[in-house]
């Protein structure tokens, strides 16, 4: 936690924070404590940044209802807290897992992509496979609207991987 600091990390305007769960199996009842200090940490220190603090995978090792119950408590601590957003990784389930804990290489880049769409704000819902787009509208250079350029000039974004749970 002392990562999560201006002399560490200066003025980010997002930063993006996954806690490992390696030591979940063993720490199960302090887990939504620590993400809650995390989360209160990271909003105060840095209330002018988006802070994105992603929550825990499935895992093979651990009964869903116990992810479940640490995401919902995750959900609860954030929901006050404007600076603070939360993205859910629906499409990644215990099929996405090479041993109990880890994702298959394949699959990094869609847990990844959540996390800058939430970062960056962007829509997340995609329309189903062969399904009319909606148009966009356009700005007089032909750009959409609703254009998020990956490149967001200037932006201090930090991501922060904890391999295991925060003290």
């Amino acid at each position: 936690m002392d990562l999560l600091s201006e002399q560490q990390l200066g003025s980010p305007s997002h930063i993006i924070i996954h806690t490992g769960s390696n030591d979940l199996r063993s720490q199960q009842e302090r887990v939504s404590e620590s993400l809650r200090g995390v989360i209160e940490k990271a909003s105060t220190t840095f209330p002018n940044s988006r802070v994105v603090m992603s929550t825990l995978l499935p895992r093979k090792d651990l009964h869903p209802d116990t992810i479940h119950r640490i995401n919902s408590n995750m959900s609860r601590d954030c929901i006050l807290r404007p600076n603070v957003h939360l993205p859910h990784h629906p499409t990644l389930d215990i099929n996405c897992l090479y041993d109990h804990v880890h994702l298959y290489k394949n699959t990094v880049p869609i847990f990844a992509r959540t996390l800058k769409d939430v970062a960056l704000n962007r829509d997340q819902s995609t329309p189903p496979e062969g399904a009319a787009r909606p148009k966009t509208p356009l700005d007089q250079k032909g750009t959409p609207l609703d254009h998020h350029p990956d490149n967001t000039h200037g932006d201090k974004i930090i991501l922060i991987f904890f391999h295991t749970m925060p003290h």
